[in-house]
């Protein structure tokens, strides 16, 4: 500030209460911003999917009804047929266990994200920090895509096996072509 004039005085002290104040003001509504970027990828999500919010336990909920509905079919008059549909219907309710489990991971993990980078909104204020605020805002939205993304392909997964289940007639059977 040497040989400085009034007016630079002023402009400076202006820009830094207004920067101030706006990155404060951020960090009190930073929450907020963060649940409207996860809520609406979650919409987008679940209307590409044709979903209306995917219950996380669907998947788990249909590898058991294949188990159930395949262990009530199988005789022991065909060993061959029944061993290979129990192992496929296990098989399924692994992997839509795995389904389940990936679902819950990454809800979790972007909302731990939400929540713990609020820290990063406090930087916002100072000059050469300022871009870790900014980024914050990238990253919500990056892990918003990424629950848009998993929540899309889940629903469009979950819609696949209802249909192959219509296309099967009585339920899940012991036919090893639906269940394969």
């Amino acid at each position: 500030m040497r040989q400085a004039d009034l007016a630079d005085l002023i402009g400076a002290v202006v820009r830094f209460v207004f920067v101030t104040w706006f990155f404060y003001w951020i960090l009190d509504n930073g929450a907020g911003f963060a649940q409207k970027i996860l809520a609406s990828t979650q919409q987008i999500g679940d209307e590409a999917a044709g979903t209306n919010g995917l219950d996380y336990g669907a998947f788990a909920k249909m590898g058991l009804d294949v188990l159930i509905q395949v262990n009530s079919h199988i005789t022991l008059w065909q060993p061959a047929v029944a061993s290979a549909a129990l192992l496929l219907a296990i098989l399924i309710l692994i992997a839509l266990g795995l389904v389940t489990v990936n679902i819950i991971l990454v809800t979790a993990e972007t909302w731990i994200v939400a929540y713990a980078g609020l820290i990063f909104l406090g930087f916002g204020a100072a000059e050469w920090t300022r871009d870790n605020s900014v980024n914050y805002y990238k990253t919500m939205l990056a892990y918003g895509i990424k629950l848009m993304v998993t929540l899309l392909l889940a629903g469009i997964g979950l819609d696949i096996l209802r249909n192959v289940q219509a296309q099967a007639g009585q339920g899940w059977g012991t036919e090893l072509m639906p269940l394969g």
